[in-house]
């Protein structure tokens, strides 16, 4: 929306090739306009290289800038929360430095990176975070996007 560096074509590209069918895509409109957007991608992991989970990736959220401090982001936070729980299943996300307070305020917790890899994504300086997290896991988490 506002502070994307990417053209609509590049994002557009992106999004034809990484969203599938089956994500969740979660819309804030005012006056039939979009002014927040969130998206929860399935996805599959890897317990120790041997047991496999199906997770939702909170992959993006976005509020337009003159809306951000209106209580859109909480709402869309909320929300988004609501279906992870009712889903069952764990929710992991990256993002900067910067971000991690806005996101522990609505429970999503740090995890250490040496914990989870992300095996076809870049994590270099992006911080891993996961909501409805509730067994004890042993052994490492990969992390597939492209899957």
């Amino acid at each position: 929306m506002d502070h994307y560096k990417y053209n609509f074509n590049n994002q557009y590209r992106w999004f034809k090739k990484n969203i599938q069918s089956i994500d969740k895509h979660n819309l804030a409109l005012f006056k039939n306009e979009i002014i927040g957007y969130t998206c929860l991608r399935e996805k599959k992991i890897l317990i120790g290289r041997k047991k496999s989970l199906k997770i939702l990736l909170f992959d993006t959220c976005i509020v337009k800038k003159q809306k951000r401090k209106t209580g859109i982001g909480r709402k869309l936070m909320n929300y988004n929360n609501k279906i992870i729980i009712k889903s069952k299943k764990l929710s992991l996300l990256l993002c900067k430095r910067k971000l991690i307070k806005f996101y522990k305020k609505f429970n999503w917790k740090n995890l250490k990176k040496s914990k989870v890899k992300f095996v076809d994504h870049k994590q270099k300086n992006l911080f891993i975070m996961s909501y409805n997290f509730k067994k004890k896991i042993n052994g490492k988490i990969f992390v597939y996007l492209n899957s």
